[in-house]
């Protein structure tokens, strides 16, 4: 309400006309609503542009703010001043003379009058009822970690300064002492202006700090990938050091193209060994709706054979994560100094090797939860099939061989079977038999064979009487008969 009337000025489809009155309406719904005209349409005399507000005192307020701006317009209020002052003279402009009031006297008026009633409430005060009065139940958990963290971090500094007394410069020099990355400090740049407009809606200030505030720009460098050796290199370094914590996580980025993040959430009930799929929840994709079923490479499958076989605890937490990983990379960079590590080169990797691969955007897309378009744009021939194809062979050394295989003997097998499903399915073994599909075949066999009575513990096999020298009749414990054809 207090700005200036630059914004009149820069749009030429309106003819600004002072509002001389307060119409009350009632609506189609039978709401009554108090409107005021404050503009012209250049399109024709009837087309006459209306402002409507709840109470007849927010359309008065609004009504003598908009002649107001009209007026500091029209006596072209001195720039010197900032927009919210310059409206406060032009609007006591007639007094000043007669009142005999001076230029410092109507600063010091103005001032006073345009605080606001929240004005003299501290930044802390505002965070707290921000947190109060939003809504954060259908947001994302990244984000709202993100808004969280900026406006927690900002509170510590200027907790105690009163919101309309921030300023632009302030702000700037904050987020300057913070260090983050261009692609870090952009998002924290939005939550700031989300919060501050909200406190200048809601009456905190009778400034928007942020509204002057130049957004970061972010200059993509060329993507950058490590090449396949480096990788297997600095995947078995981790084994030798017994960093088994990021080495499970880093394996899942480079191989099955899962982030750091979502990696620290899974537990070991979430893979898929006889599928081998890796499916995350929903929880794990940035709050989307679509959910995640990678499949876990041969290579992949070893390295996390090998993880299991150390009895890595999952889930994991990111701190531990980081941690781990700046030490991996510090022993690495101290045997191979000319290394230098880029950050998100993991996910990199997985997306420019699997694209070459695979030669497929959207199933690429996919995997990592993108799309075809960024995949297409950012990873297109960064990387050669002939490193595509050493990259998806790198394995553990052969030491850890014995270890491997120990974990693969001990892989639990859960049957997708119920136990509605093993008639039928003993009768799909039998026709897979006689038509020597015995591909097909062997794949049933092996769910009947691992699947477990709920309370009995036994196999379909046991539990049905059923042997390939007895074909012609089926029958269960509970005196079910089941016909097979022969």
């Amino acid at each position: 309400m207090y700005v200036l009337a630059q914004n009149l000025e820069v749009d030429p489809m309106k003819i600004w006309k002072p509002a001389k009155s307060v119409n009350k309406r009632t609506t189609a719904a039978g709401t009554v609503r108090y409107c005021v005209a404050y503009a012209w349409k250049k399109l024709g005399s009837k087309t006459r542009q209306w402002k409507s507000f709840d109470t007849q005192e927010e359309a008065e307020k609004y009504r003598v703010a908009h002649n107001a701006k009209l007026e500091a317009r029209s006596h072209g209020a001195c720039s010197a001043f900032d927009e919210a002052t310059s409206h406060e003279i032009a609007l006591w402009k007639h007094r000043l003379e007669v009142k005999g009031i001076t230029i410092s006297q109507a600063l010091k008026y103005s001032y006073d009058k345009m605080s606001p009633s929240k004005g003299s409430s501290t930044l802390k005060k505002a965070v707290i009822d921000y947190y109060k009065t939003r809504d954060f139940s259908k947001l994302a958990k990244d984000y709202v970690y993100r808004l969280k963290q900026c406006l927690d971090l900002l509170t510590e500094e200027y907790g105690s300064t009163q919101v309309n007394e921030l300023k632009m410069e302030e702000l700037k020099a904050w987020l300057d002492s913070q260090s983050w990355a261009p692609s870090t400090r952009k998002p924290h740049e939005s939550s700031l202006r989300m919060f501050f407009t909200w406190c200048f809606k809601e009456g905190y200030t009778t400034q928007n700090p942020t509204d002057r505030l130049q957004p970061t720009k972010i200059i993509k460098d060329d993507v950058r990938i490590m090449s396949p050796f480096v990788v297997g290199d600095l995947l078995n370094l981790a084994a030798e050091k017994g960093y088994w914590r990021i080495l499970f996580s880093r394996v899942i980025t480079f191989f099955i193209g899962f982030r750091r993040s979502e990696t620290a959430k899974f537990c070991w009930e979430k893979f898929h060994w006889d599928t081998n799929e890796l499916v995350s929840p929903l929880s794990h994709n940035k709050g989307r709706i679509r959910r995640r079923a990678n499949e876990i490479t041969p290579n992949a499958r070893q390295w996390l054979l090998l993880c299991k076989a150390n009895k890595v605890e999952l889930p994991l937490k990111i701190t531990t994560l980081t941690t781990e990983w700046n030490r991996l990379l510090a022993a690495y960079k101290k045997r191979n100094p000319g290394f230098d590590y880029k950050q998100n080169t993991c996910r990199h990797c997985f997306t420019g090797y699997d694209l070459a691969m695979h030669n497929s955007a959207s199933a690429t897309a996919k995997r990592m939860g993108n799309t075809e378009k960024i995949v297409l744009n950012t990873y297109n021939e960064i990387a050669t099939k002939k490193d595509a194809e050493i990259y998806w062979a790198i394995e553990p050394d052969k030491k850890f061989n014995a270890a491997i295989a120990e974990a693969k003997n001990q892989l639990p097998f859960v049957s997708t079977l119920k136990t509605e499903d093993i008639p039928g399915a003993l009768k799909q073994y039998e026709q897979f038999l006689e038509a020597g599909k015995l591909d097909l075949a062997g794949l049933v066999q092996h769910e009947l064979v691992h699947w477990r009575h709920p309370e009995t513990g036994e196999s379909a096999f046991d539990f049905f009487n059923w042997h390939p020298s007895n074909t012609e009749v089926t029958t269960t414990k509970d005196g079910t008969q089941y016909k097979l054809r022969k």
